[in-house]
């Protein structure tokens, strides 16, 4: 009897990714974009497909997706499913293909200082350079407003190829009340470690405890 009673699932629903669909089968061109982008992680490849084909999909499904819409996607990414390279990407597609202003969505979704990294490094590796569009340097710039002397320190990645100090060089953000020490710090390197747990580690103010034997 059991098969004449089967379970219910999200496909018999025509709920994609939390959100309600006429019927199942039958999708929109966002319903497709907003189903891939919320089932995948940037990057990286899963089970049924490689990470190329993934962005493949995601840059093909963006052509036939308003700009706008795309941008609504993105802040979904990035503040409801809490994702950090998916929405860059997306606002990228978004400003690169239907042209439309992404500057107040990237300082908005851009809420951690290296976040303005990974953008860069996005635009390096599909361009090959750091070269950008004025609404993503404003944006970029921009977002610097939200960022305390902390999170500057925290997320300077002074050890990498492209640190916090590049971006502040290349989009030349306006300093705040906020961040106006930590910024001079940083353009002078003068800017103290961020008081974190790995770092008092690091500088023996916390001791490894032995293994048990």
């Amino acid at each position: 009897m059991s098969k004449f009673n089967t379970k219910k699932t999200g496909f018999d629903s025509g709920i994609i990714a939390g959100t309600l669909t006429d019927t199942a089968g039958k999708y929109s061109d966002y319903e497709l974009l907003r189903r891939v982008t919320l089932a995948n992680l940037l990057f990286e490849s899963d089970y049924y497909q490689s990470a190329d084909t993934i962005m493949t999909q995601i840059e093909d499904l963006c052509h036939k997706v308003d700009g706008e819409k795309i941008i609504e996607l993105a802040m979904e990414c990035r503040f409801e499913q809490k994702l950090r390279h998916t929405p860059l990407w997306l606002l990228i597609l978004a400003n690169e293909i239907h042209g439309v202003s992404v500057k107040d969505a990237v300082a908005k979704v851009a809420n951690r200082p290296d976040m303005t990294i990974d953008l860069l490094q996005m635009l390096k590796v599909r361009n090959g350079s750091y070269k950008m569009s004025k609404p993503i340097k404003k944006g970029l710039a921009k977002a610097f407003d939200q960022y305390d002397e902390y999170q500057i320190s925290k997320y300077r990645k002074s050890n990498m190829t492209l640190s916090l100090i590049d971006v502040v060089n290349l989009v030349h953000p306006k300093p705040t009340a906020k961040n106006e020490h930590a910024l001079k710090a940083l353009v002078e390197d003068t800017l103290q470690p961020a008081n974190t747990w790995e770092t008092a580690l690091s500088q023996g103010q916390i001791k490894r405890k032995p293994l048990k034997e």
